[in-house]
């Protein structure tokens, strides 16, 4: 394959009228997307909740496995923009810096390097979030697409490539919180590539390190997706890494983890017991979750993985960078094009291979977290680093599919028919497009190719069809509307009968209150906040007070004798707070003989 030929027709992409055509495309979606408010969050669950007579989504259903958007992060950005902006959360009573390893909208200088976010500086809030996800998305599809391009990618290739990684269960499922990262983690490679200067290299790759880091410091996902993107870079693009360009793009990197290091709480996270001080073993995920790579409806009837394992947590813990993409490779691909591929680029497939095995070790096998230290894998859960390996297991396909040679027969057919349909559980439209395709490929295309992109559309058109669904279609604004009655009005009554001003709830979880503008003891904390937990409980020792509370955690007030926590959980003695003279503890029997039941907040009155 000529690769510059590939690298001038990626870098002159400005000249094709099929990227214009594109890019009016994508404006015309943004258009109407931001103009309509919409935006994939779930929070429709926790208006429901709170008895808030709101409209639901304009498309699809909320997902109640997605509580980290509608309970922590939406929240979020309601308490961003009803504390102005500033850097502190001005709401709850932790005064938490809003600087986080997430990224919300604040009034500093680092808001230059968080463009998804701009809006949030002219538009109203509701327009403004979805303006957010739209770029996110935008940002993820061209990304892609152009790293796909830059690779030696065909465009068609490239086009159905992007939908069917952007469209996988695990992009999906993590979607509205994690999306920065998978949005801005292509942009880096592309800043490596396209330039053709030393010194434009540099302020490209530290423009897109800043945004990419800035976006949403998860370390896990960015461990994965450097993996990936650096293996496909040495495997299809090894004229790029000359030494300039390495040094060049190196200390750019690391001018941009200095700047994301001094200005948020990195250190802080670092140093505290969850995650911070986490340390992971290897080989706890289950074989059956790596099979879905190339089997992606095997975990799951519907998106629900607890009907085949119970003991599974939810849809976003099963989810995977998977599609039919290799099984329909490896039953329509002359197996003597795949072998003579190997043999001509026995270095690349040496370094693909490597990167693979290295993850699906850390992934499936025992391995100790002393030994995963080593290459800093103890901070990385197995399930997470799927997001790598698919990552780079699909691009590989991608990018030698067009020059394998394939045979189209009815024989071949049946076998991937018969395949899917010893493992296929629910999703029922993956197999008609399959077998479709594959039928019209045998009758309509001969060139060399040009074979691969009806099954790389097929397999792209699955994923579209089914995880491209998992997200509902949410108008923003009921999210930014001040809501005055009902549940939410007699929380906010509250705070004028406690001493303090506080709320608080018996086993409410997340940041949903504190979102509405209610000042809450619940909230979730994004960062440890010892200097608060000092002041409410100084007769906790140094030693607990740091197990306890030195983590990313949910507050839940409940009836303790004293301050616990475990994981992302941390219990507060509710009678702690609840101890305003005006406040009487409810005969519990009446209001459960009137009401058949009683609601976490009636138990005070």
């Amino acid at each position: 394959m000529n690769f510059m030929r590939c690298i001038n027709r990626a870098a002159d992409w400005r000249r094709a009228p099929i990227y214009w055509g594109l890019m009016a495309i994508t404006v015309l979606l943004g258009l109407l997307y931001v103009g309509k408010a919409w935006t994939p969050s779930s929070y429709a669950i926790t208006l429901n909740v709170l008895g808030v007579d709101a409209p639901g989504p304009t498309f699809g259903q909320p997902r109640d496995t997605r509580s980290d958007e509608f309970f922590v992060q939406t929240p979020h950005f309601q308490t961003a923009v009803l504390s102005g902006l500033a850097d502190t959360d001005r709401i709850s009573p932790y005064d938490e810096s809003l600087r986080n390893f997430m990224a919300f909208p604040t009034k500093d200088w680092s808001i230059v390097f968080k463009p998804a976010l701009w809006g949030f500086i002219v538009l109203p809030a509701a327009y403004a979030y979805s303006l957010y996800f739209f770029v996110l998305a935008a940002a993820c599809l061209w990304g892609w697409l152009l790293v796909l391009r830059f690779a030696g990618a065909p465009l068609a290739i490239a086009l159905c490539g992007t939908i069917l990684l952007t469209f996988s269960q695990m992009l999906q499922v993590w979607w509205t919180t994690n999306a920065p990262t998978f949005a801005f983690a292509p942009w880096v490679a592309i800043a490596f590539l396209a330039p053709r200067l030393e010194r434009t290299r540099f302020v490209a790759v530290f423009v897109a390190m800043v945004i990419w880091l800035f976006a949403l410091l998860y370390p896990p996902f960015i461990y994965a997706e450097a993996v990936a993107i650096a293996a496909i870079i040495a495997a299809f693009r090894p004229d790029a890494l000359r030494w300039r360009a390495l040094l060049v793009s190196g200390l750019a990197a690391a001018l941009a983890a200095a700047i994301v290091y001094l200005h948020d709480t990195i250190e802080v996270m670092r140093q505290s017991v969850y995650p911070g001080k986490r340390s992971l073993d290897g080989g706890t995920l289950p074989w059956s979750q790596a099979a879905a790579t190339i089997l992606p409806y095997v975990n799951i009837i519907g998106f629900d993985p607890t009907l085949l394992a119970p003991e599974t947590r939810n849809a976003c813990e099963t989810g995977v960078v998977g599609s039919y993409l290799a099984l329909l490779l490896a039953c329509f691909v002359e197996p003597s094009s795949f072998v003579e591929n190997v043999r001509a680029h026995r270095a690349r497939w040496l370094l693909l291979a490597a990167s693979l095995c290295g993850m699906a070790s850390w992934m499936l096998l025992p391995i100790p977290h002393t030994i995963g230290h080593l290459l800093l894998l103890d901070m990385v859960p197995p399930a997470r680093l799927l997001l790598g390996f698919g990552l780079l297991f699909h691009m590989t396909l991608l990018l030698v599919a067009p020059s394998l040679r394939y045979r189209m027969t009815i024989r071949r057919a049946v076998i991937f028919f018969i395949i899917v349909a010893g493992v296929l559980i629910v999703i029922f439209i993956c197999l008609p497009i399959a077998v479709v395709v594959a039928l019209w490929l045998r009758l309509r295309t001969r060139r060399s190719g040009v074979e691969a992109i009806p099954l790389v559309a097929a397999a792209a058109a699955c994923n579209l069809l089914t995880f491209g669904t998992f997200n509902p279609i949410q108008s923003a604004l009921p999210i930014f509307a001040a809501h005055t009655q009902g549940i939410v009005q007699d929380l906010k009554a509250l705070e004028h009968w406690d001493d303090r001003g506080l709320v608080v709830l018996n086993a409410w979880r997340g940041s949903a209150l504190t979102g509405l503008g209610i000042r809450a003891v619940n909230d979730t904390l994004m960062s440890p906040q010892l200097a608060y937990f000092r002041r409410e409980f100084p007769q906790l020792d140094a030693a607990t007070r740091d197990r306890v509370f030195n983590r990313f955690g949910h507050i839940t007030p409940r009836f303790i004798p004293a301050p616990n926590a475990a994981g992302d959980q941390i219990f507060v003695p509710i009678q702690h707070y609840a101890q305003n003279r005006r406040l009487l503890r409810d005969d519990l029997a009446s209001t459960q003989g009137n009401a058949g039941n009683i609601s976490s907040y009636s138990v005070i009155r």
